[in-house]
């Protein structure tokens, strides 16, 4: 068990060190998937502990999102909010292609993250997103996939 968690921190601090979750390169992947090799961790706890620091990721970009459309302002624009959830619409995609370079990288949700109790947040999150992409009265088959991504989180 000890060696276990010992394994556990060295992946994590790595990934940390090397930004490699947050800007999912691959050149970084790649290196994070040998030194797993190196310290012996198997795949399973890799895994978890890249799921729970991509989620982080997830979580982060859309508190941001959040606190920016909940901002006080004399015209409501949520432009640079839906431009942190289009930021992490495209971290989902690339997290699903690159989900064989290291255990656990796949697309992530909120749920049993830290911004996955705030269901009234992410609606409005959601609805603000809509809204601003049909001002000019036409529902686009790229905001439908877009929306089809946020409903996913």
């Amino acid at each position: 068990m000890a060696l276990k968690d010992s394994a556990s921190n060295l992946i994590k601090t790595h990934l940390e060190g090397t930004g490699a979750i947050a800007s999912l390169d691959a050149a970084a992947l790649t290196q994070a998937k040998s030194y797993q090799a190196e310290i012996h961790l198997s795949d399973v706890d890799a895994a978890e502990i890249v799921r729970a620091m991509t989620q982080e990721v997830v979580s982060t970009k859309v508190e941001a999102a959040s606190v920016l459309a909940s901002a006080r302002t004399v015209n409501s624009d949520f432009s640079a909010a839906n431009a942190i959830l289009r930021e992490v619409l495209a971290y989902n995609t690339a997290l699903r292609a690159l989900g064989e370079a290291l255990p656990g990288l796949g697309p992530q949700t909120l749920h049993g993250g830290a911004f996955g109790d705030k269901t009234a947040e992410c609606t409005q999150l959601f609805k603000n997103f809509i809204a601003s992409g049909t001002e000019t009265g036409e529902f686009t088959h790229t905001l439908k996939e877009e929306c089809a991504g946020l409903k996913v989180l």
